[in-house]
């Protein structure tokens, strides 16, 4: 595994974006959300999956990057905001999550 791009969040989880992880895939019989397109709970796109961090103990997806459109993240340049893969809706058949906030809070987050 590549150690080298893994972070330890508060609780002493270890935590690596999949893409730096050779070693490991999506899990067979389940999407790479990767590239969908995120939409909040009032319909409005506000970015695509852009990684999804891996709990590299327990093996399984915890976190989703979500990369925001520039509408929606104010800034210029790439704005990045993670979200619990519990929190969020995959819709295989639309390629598209959904993720229980307004807009306006992810530009918050």
């Amino acid at each position: 595994m590549a150690r080298n791009r893994e972070y330890e969040t508060d609780d002493g989880m270890r935590i690596a974006p999949l893409s730096a992880l050779s070693d490991l895939e999506v899990a067979e019989g389940y999407p790479d959300i990767r590239g969908w397109r995120v939409d909040s709970a009032d319909g409005q796109e506000v970015g695509k999956v852009h990684e999804l961090l891996i709990d590299i103990d327990n093996m399984r997806t915890r976190y989703l990057d979500v990369r925001l459109t520039p509408a929606i993240a104010a800034t210029p340049g790439d704005r990045d905001v993670l979200v619990p893969i519990g929190a969020a809706h995959i819709e295989d058949g639309h390629d598209v999550v959904r993720v229980p906030l307004t807009a306006e809070r992810v530009g918050l987050l």
